[in-house]
C-alpha cells in the first residue's frame, strides 16, 4: 500500500473513531447537557469561589505571602470543580454575595467548615471524582495550621 493511501486510511480511521466517541458521550444526540447548578459538587464550588473572596478581602486589608498562597489553592481548586462539572470559571466573588470580614479567626472558621464539606464531598463522590476532591481536603486541613 502507497504512502498516500495509508495515510488517507489513517485519517477516515481517525474521524471515524471521532464520530463514534462522540454520538457516544452524546455530544451528536440531541440530549441536553446536564445542568452544573444540579451537580452534587456545585455547593463545593460556591463554597471554595467564597473563600477566595474572603481571602481577597483579608488580602486587601493586610497583604501577607501565606494567605496569599492558600488564597491562590483556593482560586486553582476553583477552577478545576468549574471544569470538572461543566461550569462557568469562577468569579472572584459572586455576584450579591457579601464581602466577609478579613479577621484570620474568621478564615479559620471558614476552613474549619470548608474542610468538613471537602471530606464529606469525597467520601461522598464516585471514584472518577475522589482524587480532585481529597487533595481539596487535603489542601483545607493545612490551611487550618497555618492560619495560627
Amino acid at each position: 500500500m502507497d504512502r498516500q493511501r495509508f495515510t488517507r486510511r489513517a485519517a477516515l480511521a481517525a474521524a471515524a473513531g471521532a464520530v463514534v466517541g462522540l454520538s457516544g458521550c452524546g455530544l451528536l444526540d440531541g440530549e441536553p447537557e446536564p445542568d452544573p447548578a444540579q451537580d452534587p459538587l456545585h455547593p463545593l464550588l460556591v463554597e471554595t469561589t467564597a473563600l477566595v473572596a474572603s481571602y481577597d478581602a483579608a488580602l486587601a486589608s493586610r497583604p501577607s505571602a501565606p494567605l496569599t498562597v492558600i488564597r491562590d489553592t483556593h482560586a486553582e481548586h476553583a477552577r478545576a470543580l468549574a471544569e470538572l462539572i461543566g461550569a462557568p470559571a469562577p468569579s472572584p466573588r459572586p455576584p450579591g454575595a457579601p464581602t466577609p470580614p478579613p479577621g484570620t479567626a474568621t478564615l479559620r472558621a471558614a476552613e474549619r467548615r470548608a474542610q468538613d464539606s471537602a471530606a464529606t464531598a469525597c467520601l461522598a463522590a464516585p471514584a472518577s471524582r475522589a482524587t480532585l476532591l481529597g487533595e481539596i481536603a487535603a489542601a483545607r486541613a493545612s490551611h487550618g495550621g497555618a492560619l495560627r
